[in-house]
């Protein structure tokens, strides 16, 4: 199969890179950015096709896509979401940058769209979250991912494209950004500190990434998978034992200011995928439990030098 993936030097998108040159089998062409340093994947550049351009520009890639024949075209490109700008004007931005890589995808002679959504596209749910409950987003991220879905969807059937959409929920494990929960207490342990928190109430499905681009591939190479799935563990945690967990395996002493930030005014208290759709259209299921997933994101944040490294 001749794959051709965006965001591959993002934090999930390097995963599902690694994903795919691990089965051996496919041929695969990356959209990297120029000037951008693809620290996360210069290991696997000797075995890829690289198309340098960006997704916002896709009237630049259509010489080089169409060179490729892609049959498969992953998108995982999105500005990744941060809580200072979930609600940027950037994230609306990429919805047309998704309908026009589904064009281009077409006039290269693609078959198969797979994207990735996000639980965002949910908003506040009280129960385990199901594809066909109706979606509430209360960010411009969750809003722009949704309609990114609904209308490249409606595209590729109209172009005669399998579709696939698979909304992610909180992937974690080693290469993940600095910023996020498990780094930054990873980080802060590492250095004796003492970091304050929310009172870490919240229940979220924690997903560790290999098993995440396990399911994107497993997607990618089934036709028969197609619409929109969840891509979660299927099992809540709270924040608040995730964080204690990431104590105990770094520093088991150090001490929490749990309660000492503030919940944001729409903090979404509760998301947890019910993923028995994807698991009865493809036989995947999580392999990785939250204990063994901290432990491995924890030992490769250990390195020397690395947390410090990925913050700059």
């Amino acid at each position: 199969m001749r794959v051709l993936l965006t965001g591959a030097s993002g934090f999930v998108g390097s995963h599902v890179l690694a994903r795919f040159l691990r089965a051996g089998e496919h041929t695969v062409a990356v959209v990297l950015r120029p000037g951008r340093e693809p620290h996360r994947i210069s290991h696997l550049l000797r075995g890829i096709e690289v198309i340098t351009g960006d997704v916002a520009q896709p009237r630049a890639l259509d010489e080089s896509v169409r060179r490729f024949v892609p049959d498969v075209v992953v998108h995982s490109a999105w500005a990744a979401p941060s809580t200072q700008n979930r609600n940027s004007v950037e994230h609306a931005e990429h919805v047309a940058h998704a309908i026009e890589l589904v064009k281009l995808a077409h006039a290269a002679g693609a078959r198969h769209f797979i994207g990735l959504g996000s639980q965002a596209e949910y908003g506040p749910a009280a129960n385990l979250a199901t594809e066909d409950q109706p979606a509430q987003p209360t960010t411009l991220y969750g809003t722009a991912k949704l309609c990114a879905g609904l209308l490249a969807g409606k595209l590729c059937a109209a172009l005669d494209i399998r579709f696939a959409w698979l909304r992610l929920f909180a992937a974690y494990g080693p290469g993940e950004d600095a910023g996020w929960l498990i780094p930054a207490m990873c980080h802060a342990f590492m250095n004796g500190q003492r970091p304050a928190t929310t009172p870490g109430e919240q229940v979220w499905d924690y997903l560790y990434v290999e098993d995440a681009a396990e399911a994107v591939h497993r997607v990618a190479i089934l036709p028969s998978a197609t619409g929109v799935f969840n891509l979660g563990s299927g099992h809540g945690h709270t924040v608040r034992e995730v964080i204690e967990r990431v104590r105990d395996l770094v520093a088991p002493l150090a001490t929490i200011g749990f309660g000492e930030r503030a919940y944001a005014p729409d903090q979404v208290m509760h998301m947890q995928a019910n993923i028995d759709r994807l698991r009865q259209a493809t036989g995947w299921q999580p392999k990785i439990d939250l204990a063994t997933g901290l432990r491995r994101t924890v030992d490769w944040f250990r390195q020397p030098g690395l947390v410090s490294a990925r913050e700059k």
